[in-house]
């Protein structure tokens, strides 16, 4: 019997090597010769496949938030008035709730009032995760932020939704202070918004934040890196915030009773066109789309940042007096309108 075993096992190992040697062998014949049009033939339907893309109904988008939306305070959109009449061209542009919590929420807030899917710009890290890409890609529409798939998309009047304080800023330690932008240097936003001549608008989230509290830091980083085993990646695009140096996950336990409400206000719209220095218009930034220079990106992504805070501090104020408590600010006015936001005229 154990002779009999053993030769099965030498026959199984002898398939399994004539199949790997010819499987390299079908290799090495495609890339010796040019592979370039193969290639380029799966390229070009993975485009396809990425503009293409088309939301679910609002009835399954409200099924799949159902028991997101049973299990926290009731979701209100402010805003809405301020959108452009021409909804297309529109970047979201928003501070990040811990977790991410207020992403599926606000798409479905979006979807169901103003009849807007803005499609999420995702960490290149979570595309690599085992059927994350399935998951977000298929159901949310959520997209690699590369350079490449925003051009693609920006260049055929996509909606997006972007958090430039990413995985950072979902992640707050137990020492940031609630609803803080954590930015960084993130500036890329403000660059692509400026090559395409889109329009962004500022979109502010406070409740989320109030519904749960940190009550630990797990050491994230330490952990995948098997405590620094592991050298930490040069850059976040190789694995994103989770293996950088000192990265860590926020810990929750819920609150009750804390807020009666997630809110979510939409700011007034900031052009990052200016007509008259350099900026094309709408309908021709396809063609030839502007390259902004430094100083632009960055006088544009602080106004953007600016305006996004002023929402903040509005929605605060704001949920402060629908929960029938005082607000934490200086000013006790109470808020009837969204703070004005004027864009520079030469950035």
């Amino acid at each position: 019997p154990l002779l009999s075993v053993t030769s099965r096992r030498w026959r199984g190992l002898i398939l399994a090597n004539g199949l790997l040697a010819y499987v390299q062998n079908r290799l090495y014949e495609l890339f010796r010769g040019d592979a370039s049009p193969l290639l380029s033939l799966e390229d070009k339907a993975a485009d396809r496949e990425l503009v293409n893309w088309q939301p679910v109904s609002q009835e399954a988008l409200a099924a799949m938030t159902f028991p997101q939306r049973c299990t926290l305070p009731p979701v209100v959109l402010l805003g809405g008035e301020t959108l452009p009449r021409n909804r297309s061209r529109l970047l979201f542009v928003g501070n990040h709730a811990i977790w991410g919590l207020d992403v599926p929420l606000l798409l479905n807030a979006l979807y169901s009032q103003e009849n807007i899917f803005p499609r999420p710009l995702g960490s290149h890290a979570w595309f690599a995760a085992p059927l994350a890409n399935e998951v977000m890609g298929l159901l949310l529409g959520a997209v690699d932020g590369t350079q490449y798939n925003c051009d693609l998309l920006m260049s055929k009047g996509a909606n997006l939704l972007v958090y430039p304080g990413g995985e950072r800023e979902a992640w707050k330690k137990s020492s940031d202070a609630k609803y803080s932008l954590l930015w960084g240097d993130n500036k890329g936003f403000a660059r692509m918004a400026l090559r395409h001549s889109y329009t962004i608008i500022p979109v502010a989230t406070v409740g989320t934040e109030d519904a749960f509290q940190v009550v630990a830091d797990f050491p994230l980083s330490k952990v995948l890196r098997l405590g620094g085993l592991i050298p930490a990646p040069k850059s976040k695009q190789l694995g994103g915030n989770a293996f950088q140096e000192g990265a860590t996950l926020p810990l929750l336990v819920p609150r009750r009773g804390r807020t009666k409400g997630i809110y979510f206000k939409l700011g007034r719209p900031i052009p990052a066109r200016l007509v008259g220095f350099g900026f094309a218009e709408a309908g021709e930034v396809d063609s030839n789309p502007y390259v902004p220079t430094d100083q632009e990106v960055i006088a544009l992504r602080d106004d953007v940042r600016t305006a996004l805070e002023e929402e903040v501090a509005w929605l605060l104020k704001y949920q402060a007096q629908e929960s029938g408590g005082s607000s934490t600010s200086s000013t006790s006015s109470t808020p009837s309108k969204a703070p004005t936001h004027q864009v520079r005229s030469k950035l």
